[in-house]
C-alpha cells in the first residue's frame, strides 16, 4: 500500500545508482533468493575509514559500548561511503521501493 510519502524507483536494466568511482575489480551483484529478477551489490568507496573515539582511550570506548548495551546509548557510528548498485536482471520492469516499511 502508497502512502503520500513513499517513493518509487524503477531498476531499469543496467541503471546504477551512485556511479561506479572506487569499485575494485568487476565483483558480481547477489540475488536471494538465487533467481529474482534484481541483483544487488554494496560497494565500498574506501578500504579503511578512521575511528574517532571522541577523546576517549581504547579501554573507556570499549566500557561506553558495554554501557550502551544497557542504557541504549550508543557513541557516533563512524561515516562510511557505501553506493548500493541494483541491477535489473529481467527483460521485464521491476519496481523497487526505496522508502521505508510502512508497517505497523
Amino acid at each position: 500500500m502508497r502512502g503520500p510519502g513513499d517513493r518509487r524507483g524503477r531498476a531499469g536494466a543496467g541503471r546504477r545508482w551512485g556511479g561506479g568511482r572506487g569499485e575494485k575489480g568487476d565483483a558480481k551483484g547477489k540475488s536471494d533468493p538465487a533467481g529474482v529478477p534484481v541483483q544487488a551489490k554494496l560497494i565500498a568507496k574506501k578500504s579503511t575509514y578512521p575511528l574517532n573515539l571522541g577523546g576517549m582511550s581504547a579501554a573507556e570506548f570499549r566500557e561506553t559500548i558495554k554501557a550502551a548495551e544497557k542504557n541504549g546509548k550508543y557513541p557516533q557510528p563512524p561515516a562510511v561511503d557505501l553506493v548500493l548498485e541494483l541491477k535489473n536482471t529481467s527483460d521485464k520492469e521491476v519496481q523497487v521501493w526505496i522508502g521505508g516499511d510502512r508497517c505497523g
